[in-house]
């Protein structure tokens, strides 16, 4: 009995095929019917895979506690930087940065540029400007001589960053630590905001900056007024 059942199935499944080939209209709705079930499948696939990514960014970027993420501290001899030195993005973004010296001196023309990983983002020349390529991080590297400086930058997928990411910091200057952002008077070529650092020692460094983290230029006040600085405080710094 068993084989007299086996014997009609396979009789019944080669009839069905058949019939099929006698037929090419039911061939072709057989035929496009699976090639929707594939489409739909790969469609999901990538779905699937571009939401795991963008759970994988979101996850490093919560454990590296990008709310409180700053620009490391400078090193006592370090004399060339790149502003902003921390940025992040999203894919697709495009940033600007610049180059100064010790002296608050912009030096970004006299940089030579370069990329750490060209997968993740573009460099384009003059005044450096990154875009976004692909999800991952890469280190932007301004060099003058034998004075390197470099800024780290992490990219995103995604449609918008974890509330209380910050988008960009500034380099610290030796010897200093930021105190406060403040936001400038509106000018056709000024600032958009100045940053206030403070020393141990009472100095103050004013650091005009444009809103995407650029330095505009930066002033040294010291109560003593020593060579290469401003005495007194600065109480009028708004107004430059």
């Amino acid at each position: 009995m068993r084989a007299l059942l086996l014997i009609l199935a396979t009789i019944l499944f080669a009839a069905h095929n058949f019939a099929i080939q006698q037929n090419p209209a039911a061939q072709q709705s057989q035929l496009a019917a699976t090639g929707q079930d594939d489409a739909a499948k790969a469609a999901a696939a990538k779905a699937a895979e571009r939401k795991k990514r963008f759970e994988e960014d979101k996850k490093r970027l919560e454990d590296a506690n990008p709310s409180n993420q700053q620009a490391p501290p400078a090193s006592s001899d370090q004399t060339l930087f790149v502003t902003p030195s921390v940025v992040n993005m999203m894919v697709g973004d495009m940033h600007s940065f610049s180059a100064f010296d010790i002296d608050g001196h912009t030096v970004t023309g006299k940089a030579e540029w370069s990329l750490s990983n060209s997968y993740v983002a573009d460099l384009s020349g003059g005044e450096p400007t990154i875009v976004a390529k692909d999800h991952g991080t890469v280190t932007l590297r301004a060099r003058i001589g034998g004075q390197t400086a470099e800024a780290a930058i992490t990219v995103i997928t995604g449609e918008k960053f974890t509330p209380g990411t910050i988008l960009w910091s500034v380099p610290q200057i030796p010897g200093f630590k930021g105190s406060q952002i403040v936001q400038a008077v509106p000018s056709a070529n000024g600032p958009d905001l100045y940053g206030i650092d403070k020393s141990d020692d009472g100095d103050t460094l004013i650091r005009a900056l444009f809103s995407d983290g650029r330095q505009l230029w930066m002033k040294h006040y010291s109560v003593s007024g020593r060579p290469g600085t401003i005495k007194g405080s600065p109480t009028n710094f708004i107004a430059h």
